[in-house]
């Protein structure tokens, strides 16, 4: 019963490390994606303003 118990407490040990990598790899994934959304809503909303400055 002894071993069940130890093996129990190294998979929650491990179960807790993967959760922790993949919570900061998912927040790293999302920063990442937000500023690459970022970059394209700035350079679409860039066009039409330099597209309507040729115009005039």
């Amino acid at each position: 019963m002894t071993t069940f118990w130890i093996s129990a407490a190294v998979g929650l040990i491990i179960a807790a490390f993967v959760f922790a990598f993949a919570t900061v790899y998912e927040q790293g994934r999302s920063d990442g994606a937000r500023a690459e959304t970022r970059r394209i809503i700035n350079e679409y909303t860039l066009l039409p303003k330099t597209t309507e400055e040729g115009k005039q």
